[in-house]
């Protein structure tokens, strides 16, 4: 996502925080699945037609924590 590049989620069965991850994701407007079925070539046609890559900015807060550091 930092990269600018499409994502679809397909969470990994019995792995709680897989299921959380997904949560999150789709919250950001990622396309999430919850498993590969008969119905997958459809959906995957609609995430390659209508999903836009989801752009997350992370700002760069190592400096500001460097110098917190510093002068403390």
């Amino acid at each position: 996502m930092f990269l600018g590049k499409k994502v679809l989620s397909i969470p990994q069965t019995s792995q709680y925080e897989q299921g959380c991850n997904a949560s999150a994701l789709k919250k950001l407007g990622v396309m999430t699945l919850s498993k590969i079925d008969t119905h997958f070539s459809t959906q995957l046609t609609r995430w390659f037609d209508e999903y836009a890559p989801v752009v997350v900015d992370y700002p760069d807060e190592t400096e500001g924590i460097i110098q917190k550091l510093i002068s403390n």
